[in-house]
């Protein structure tokens, strides 16, 4: 049987091993608390991840193995490596396992970047901290692919029909990569790209929007408003992503328009809900405390807004979301002041 290994034992790297289950892999995860590991194991799902979702079994044999003990996941040489940790996270995890990192790269046909979001401090983006962190630019460069599109964890779980955008700057990686992680039947479907710096830009930017999404819905702005706000947002994540080197419609892909189409307007998202509380009077710590997972929006806002600074761009969507984080504005004074602009986006900029 096929072998994978996730670096991550969260929501969604819990849904991509069920992609990879449904794939013909036997997926090890690998999850820092070893007590979680034992009672996922024990009750066949991930009680502090995606309760309620049983593990998949084929051929009477379960297909997802939980465990804290790293050698554990990689002593199998798996052939796809999915790096799911947050992404504030991906830097450390990488540098203080090094050398195991590296031989198990070399062993893999592909490693699929899942982690979302820009690091701060360096306004870097994962495939960026990736290469960093392995010390091997030229072996990151022929493993690494990054994955984004509109993939809620619960429907993976699900085997609900998914779409998602898989990029590598090689063609014929990218095509690898497609081929692993698609399905026959076409349930998973994966498209294939060169511009990772879109789908990367994309991914992280999606959930300040669904920040600023959610926002809008909290305060009972209805439809209108909330979809001038994610066109806004479209706006901003290519003029970021041009800016870096990557195609301004690059944002017409999963990863861009289907990722924030969803992200930025489901009650199912985490980043949309920090947003609605936050409108609704809810205090910033209190409203992370209510999701039993990461936002990965709310420290990627911080880190998309100093990258833009540093690229001297006017990300006024962003701009304004930060300053709810920080307490400077309320969500209703942040988004006045977008409402205020005097000149919207043209899209031949």
């Amino acid at each position: 049987m096929k072998k994978a290994t996730v670096f991550g034992g969260g929501a969604f790297g819990t849904a991509l091993a069920f992609m990879l289950a449904k794939n013909g892999f036997a997926v090890s995860l690998w999850h820092p608390n070893q007590a979680e590991c034992d009672a996922a194991n024990a009750a066949g799902e991930n009680l502090h991840g995606l309760k309620g979702a049983k593990f998949p079994e084929f051929g009477g044999r379960r297909a997802l193995h939980f465990s804290s003990d790293l050698e554990t996941c990689i002593s199998n040489a798996p052939e796809v490596v999915i790096f799911a940790v947050p992404m504030q996270r991906l830097r450390k995890f990488v540098v203080d396992r090094r050398d195991r990192m590296c031989a198990t790269l070399q062993s893999a046909k592909i490693a699929v970047i899942a982690c979302k979001g820009i690091e701060k401090g360096t306004s870097k983006l994962a495939y960026t901290v990736l290469e960093e962190a392995v010390g091997d630019v030229g072996l990151v460069r022929a493993r690494a692919v990054v994955i984004a599109g509109p993939t809620f964890a619960r429907e993976l779980a699900e085997f609900k029909p998914t779409s998602f955008t898989v990029a590598a700057h090689d063609a014929t990686l990218a095509r690898t990569a497609q081929r692993l992680l698609s399905t026959a039947d076409g349930q998973f479907r994966g498209y294939a790209s060169t511009d990772v710096i879109a789908v990367e830009v994309a991914s992280a930017v999606k959930n300040v929007v669904a920040i600023a999404a959610g926002m809008v819905d909290g305060m009972g702005y209805g439809r209108n408003a909330r979809a001038a706000v994610i066109t806004q947002g479209l706006y901003e994540i290519a003029l970021v992503s041009r800016t870096m080197g990557g195609v301004f419609g690059g944002v017409l892909t999963m990863a861009g328009v289907g990722d924030v189409m969803l992200t930025a307007s489901s009650k199912l998202s985490r980043n949309f809900q920090v947003g609605r509380e936050l409108a609704q009077g809810v205090d910033l710590k209190a409203a992370k405390k209510n999701r039993n997972a990461v936002s990965e929006g709310v420290p990627t806002c911080e880190a998309v807004v100093q990258l833009g600074r540093k690229l001297g761009l006017t990300l006024p969507l962003c701009e304004a979301v930060y300053s709810v984080l920080k307490v400077e504005k309320t969500p209703q004074q942040a988004l006045a002041a977008i409402r205020g602009l005097d000149s919207a986006p043209l899209c031949d900029e």
